[in-house]
């Protein structure tokens, strides 16, 4: 009777789930079609550009709206450095240079682009959220949040991304021992990775102290604002 129940339990268990995938794939055929009817949305993408130049850069002579304390609140880093990092952006990727379609019309800025990009990294908003302010679409701000970031990691992964030189060690070690520090490379700290996927066989190994799954990281943070990963810098210490 026990093993009956239980084949009972599994086939409504198996009831429910198939008719729970048979409602997700309706509303995504609805949704697809819906889309389809749609079509393009006029967004006033012109507007967009010049709402942000006025708001965080200034038009002409006028001071823009916001303060540089606002703008790096609100883009996590100041000004002149998000500046920077547009123009290398789109000196190495030429989707973010504005161009005109068929007729003549300006298409979306750098800034624009860029703009939807650092709101999604800086607040973790969806790609829909920046479409009343930046004016893109869902698909736009995904598209150029991906060639934002691999922009982001050709132009300086090559010197952000990388192992501490020998020179590098030795230039760290010479200035802690100028502190009274000796043999001192930098400071050890441990980062926290959440795992959000962990396989449930693992989750006891990678559980932290707030109950997520995680991973930890031996760094190493120096005075130049560097953080290395432990281990590499192990290996070249004990070479030196």
């Amino acid at each position: 009777m026990a093993v009956l129940a239980r084949n009972a339990m599994d086939s409504s268990d198996d009831q429910v789930v198939m008719a729970l995938v048979q409602v997700i794939r309706s509303r995504q055929v609805k949704t697809t079609r819906e889309a389809r009817k749609s079509g393009n949305i006029g967004r006033g993408h012109l507007a967009g550009h010049e709402n942000i130049i006025r708001d965080y850069f200034g038009q002409g002579n006028n001071p823009p709206i916001y303060s540089d304390r606002t703008f790096r609140r609100r883009f996590r880093m100041g000004r002149d450095l998000f500046l920077r990092i547009v123009h290398s952006v789109v000196e190495d990727d030429s989707y973010f240079v504005q161009k005109r379609d068929a007729i003549g019309k300006k298409g979306l800025s750098h800034i624009q682009k860029c703009t939807s990009a650092m709101r999604i990294l800086a607040y973790g908003l969806s790609a829909d959220a920046t479409d009343e302010y930046c004016r893109l679409g869902e698909s736009t701000s995904m598209k150029s949040l991906k060639r934002f970031v691999d922009a982001i990691v050709n132009v300086f992964g090559p010197k952000y991304l990388r192992e501490p030189s020998d020179d590098d060690i030795q230039h760290h070690l010479n200035q802690n021992a100028a502190r009274g520090f000796p043999g001192m490379f930098g400071s050890i700290d441990c980062t926290h990775w959440e795992w959000k996927n962990c396989p449930v066989a693992w989750q006891g190994q990678y559980q932290d102290r707030e109950g997520k799954r995680s991973i930890i990281l031996e760094a190493i943070a120096t005075q130049m604002a560097r953080v290395y990963w432990c281990p590499r810098v192990k290996q070249r210490y004990q070479r030196i």
